[in-house]
């Protein structure tokens, strides 16, 4: 069964672009690491 899903972040005021920034790059690897495991389609 697949599931299609559409996901919206909202950063808490205060957070800073660094910060926005890291978490959006760990975010990247850890989906490209699902993705070449064939658990992710994106």
């Amino acid at each position: 069964m697949e599931f299609l899903v559409t996901m919206t972040t909202q950063v808490p005021e205060g957070t800073s672009a660094q910060e926005v920034d890291d978490m959006r790059a760990r975010e990247a690897a850890n989906t490209s690491r699902l993705a070449a495991a064939g658990k992710v389609l994106r």
